[in-house]
């Protein structure tokens, strides 16, 4: 064999070395020779069908969060601190006495700030560990929103109490006293050019009882308030996951759910 043939069979190995390799098989065909990104395809639309017709089954029984954050803001625009009447002098007397006696009565019932709530007997209900908390959750935050700031601040005036005790006794004594006190007390006269003049009555005693809630108020935001708040954050949590919910409540909400489903149905 000659140089030329020697070089010829090494160039033609190389060649057959060097060769492109072959293409990709073509995907397998589906059923009756459909291609299989077609049916994947039918099967990812209806995937996103199916779940379009179920959600609404499992979110429309649950108050959005919306209605969530409505409640807690109403339960705070209803306190009695954002309802304090006018100390102008044409509010007049009864006005003054009713929110003073109000605010007693508030009080006695275990409200803290004047924050209305629903009976604690109805609060501290049966608990069970829920199945679906996704619907229970946001149904007890919003149905024991007052009950829920009424305990996040009592725990945090707790914790402000033993960082600030002077502050917070005053501030609960001048409560006390505006509340508990016979108003005779509250009857202050001054002597003004040779006559007495009333200056008292129950603008002072309303001033004293808002003095000593706001001062108790503000003692939540401290640091050791922030503590006994975050305390009671978790168990604001807990117990909105595990209070039952009322039966008529449920009820409500199938019925709302069944009304929903026929309107959807009816529109399709």
């Amino acid at each position: 064999m000659g140089d030329d043939d020697l070089i010829s069979a090494l160039a033609a190995d190389a060649s057959v070395s060097v060769a492109a390799p072959a293409p990709a098989p073509a995907p397998a065909p589906g059923p009756a020779g459909v291609p299989k990104e077609v049916v994947m395809g039918y099967h990812r639309l209806f995937a996103h069908d199916y779940f379009e017709r179920q959600l609404p089954r499992f979110t429309s029984s649950r108050p959005e969060s919306p209605e969530v954050a409505e409640a807690w803001k109403a339960a705070v625009c209803d306190s009695w601190l954002c309802r304090l009447p006018s100390f102008a002098s044409g509010a007049g007397e009864e006005a003054w006495e009713a929110s003073c006696a109000e605010l007693l009565q508030l009080t006695v019932q275990g409200s803290v700030w004047g924050i209305k709530a629903r009976p604690w007997r109805d609060f501290a209900g049966p608990m069970q560990f829920p199945d679906h908390p996704w619907q229970r959750l946001p149904c007890n935050l919003q149905r024991y929103a007052g009950n829920y700031l009424n305990l996040l601040l009592a725990l945090a005036m707790a914790g402000a109490a033993q960082s600030r005790p002077l502050l917070f006794g005053a501030c609960a004594m001048a409560k006390a006293v505006a509340l508990l006190a016979p108003p005779e007390m509250f009857d202050v006269e001054l002597l003004t050019s040779g006559s007495f003049r009333s200056v008292g009555g129950g603008w002072l005693r309303l001033l004293l009882a808002a003095l000593g809630e706001f001062g108790l108020a503000a003692s939540c935001f401290c640091r050791s308030g922030a503590r006994g708040g975050l305390l009671g954050g978790g168990l604001v949590l807990a117990h909105a996951l595990l209070r039952t919910r009322p039966w008529t409540d449920m009820a409500k909400d199938k019925v709302k759910s069944a009304k929903e489903q026929v309107t959807r149905l009816k529109s399709q």
